[in-house]
């Protein structure tokens, strides 16, 4: 968890180094389509983590 608290840290800390208008722009890759940054940023943490959480949950019971 520590490890975790400590990833998440940083990564809040490089969110809020970018401007509103790379995360509201759509990206620019042909594969991309219309997504923007902060669709794809939002896919890949705590939508992913909510997806997930069970799963965490129980795995977190077991170690304890």
């Amino acid at each position: 968890m520590k490890e975790f608290h400590a990833s998440h840290h940083d990564f809040m800390e490089l969110i809020e180094t970018l401007h509103n208008d790379f995360l509201l722009c759509p990206l620019p890759f042909d594969w991309a389509g219309k997504l923007t940054a902060l669709v794809m940023i939002s896919a890949n943490t705590h939508w992913h983590y909510i997806e997930h959480a069970d799963a965490i949950d129980k795995w977190l019971d077991k170690q304890a």
